[in-house]
């Protein structure tokens, strides 16, 4: 078994797979790689957590299905939390748990509904990371 990762394409279509090993490049006529376009994220709904995470994030877009291990990532301060492996429900939706966050006892304590704390949040699309601003 070989197991290959690709680099990017020049367009969408379908690839003859071409093999390099100990300097000979072996063309496989019976295997095509497609190439598509990349995923994209179109919108999160409701892009709110507790400080604790584990909240249930939907995540719209497209191609969402070609994706391995996307996670999603909240930067506050120069500091990323990553949050575990998002569940792919489709090619159009995929659920994302929220990072918990390591913040000091002081700063927890000046949290409230009226006193959010603002933080980037984004998407790691196997290893393509895609960073939002918060609003």
């Amino acid at each position: 078994m070989v197991v290959c990762r690709t680099g990017p394409a020049s367009s969408e279509k379908p690839e003859y797979l071409v093999l390099n090993a100990d300097g000979t490049q072996i063309r496989v006529d019976n295997v095509q790689f497609q190439y598509t376009a990349n995923p994209s994220i179109d919108r999160v709904p409701k892009p709110v957590s507790t400080v604790s995470g584990g909240i249930l994030i939907d995540v719209h877009g497209n191609g969402l299905d070609l994706l391995q291990r996307p996670r999603m990532m909240i930067n506050w301060k120069g500091q990323t939390f990553w949050g575990a492996k998002c569940e792919i429900i489709d090619e159009h939706l995929m659920i994302c748990r929220t990072p918990p966050l390591e913040l000091s006892l002081d700063r927890r304590i000046q949290l409230s509904i009226e006193r959010p704390l603002r933080v980037d949040y984004g998407f790691d699309l196997d290893f393509r990371k895609r960073l939002k601003r918060s609003a």
